[in-house]
């Protein structure tokens, strides 16, 4: 499947707090309290597009446009996380299959964590990995729009 597929607009099919393993991931992850009680009501979602070379994504939160960056696929680059903390991050976008690496650049020796996000037809299978414990993860699925 050509990278494309990966291109429109994209909704988890439920809110964060019912993915697979949120709980055990957001304690291996250390996310502040505040953050985990917003998180488990949120329904994430995604849009990306591309020019040339150059993808931008969008990340969306019960529908509203939070968070966008352009990236090149491939190539590190750092930006700023939903929860206000900078990430080097990067990632790579080959067929139906992205993977993202992101580290927190605030926590030395921090290993962060791996996005793969599996695209079939219209849904996407999305697993968060914990770098530093692998056994650790969050998976959830999300529609095209």
């Amino acid at each position: 499947m050509p990278a494309d597929d990966i291109i429109g607009t994209w909704k988890a099919t439920g809110p964060a707090g019912k993915a697979t393993g949120f709980d055990g991931f957001v304690k291996e992850m250390e996310v502040e309290p505040n953050f985990i009680d917003q998180y488990k009501e949120t329904v994430f979602g995604a849009i990306y597009s591309k020019e040339g070379d150059t993808w931008k994504a969008s990340v969306t939160a019960n529908g509203n446009v939070i968070k966008t960056v352009t990236f090149t696929s491939g190539v590190e680059f750092e930006m700023d996380g939903m929860d206000g903390k900078k990430y080097k991050v990067k990632a790579i976008i080959d067929g139906n299959e992205n993977t993202e690496v992101s580290v927190p650049l605030d926590k030395p020796g921090a290993q962060g964590t791996t996005t793969t996000r599996t695209i079939n037809g219209d849904e996407m299978k999305v697993t968060v990995k914990s770098n530093k414990n692998t056994n650790i993860e969050m998976k959830y699925t999300m529609k095209k729009q």
